[in-house]
């Protein structure tokens, strides 16, 4: 299974349908900012089951801020960050993910990518697709998780 991870997309939606192109993912998250991007997107590719969560910036938004969503037997915590406090530190955000029992937590908000572990749990942010141009593929394969920071080559 091949996830695209977005976050962060401003009204840039090029960046996204150019990676969604580019690498054909079964499932998209987007992680907010701005939530009508993630509307749009779904619109563009109604097959990819994509899951979403309000950022800072989605003030009408009556969403989820955050998700726990469970695919090919492993468990993801979805976030922006902002109700987090991610731009101080990551304890608040990590401490929530173990605690749910997640194998992955994605979260957004800083607009710097970052990819590490910690005690077993894979802490991924993809960055910005807009202004700054990065996402992650995320691959499950024999109940292997790997994972890359990409970014949008947009010609």
């Amino acid at each position: 299974m091949k996830i695209a991870v977005f976050s962060d997309s401003h009204n840039m939606l090029q960046g996204m349908t150019y990676a969604v192109d580019k690498e054909n993912p079964d499932v998209i998250f987007h992680l907010g900012d701005l939530q009508q991007d993630a509307e749009k997107l779904h619109e563009l590719y109604p097959k990819i089951p994509l899951y979403s969560v309000y950022g800072n910036c989605d003030s009408n938004y009556s969403g989820n801020d955050k998700i726990i969503v469970e695919l090919e037997g492993k468990k993801f915590f979805a976030a922006h960050g902002h109700t987090y406090s991610v731009k101080l530190n990551l304890d608040s955000i990590i401490n929530a993910a173990m605690a749910s029992g997640s194998d992955v937590l994605l979260f957004g908000h800083t607009h710097r990518a970052m990819e590490k572990e910690l005690n077993g749990l894979i802490i991924i942010n993809p960055g910005a697709t807009s202004p700054v141009g990065t996402y992650e593929i995320i691959t499950i394969q024999n109940g292997n998780i790997t994972y890359e920071n990409r970014e949008v080559e947009i010609m």
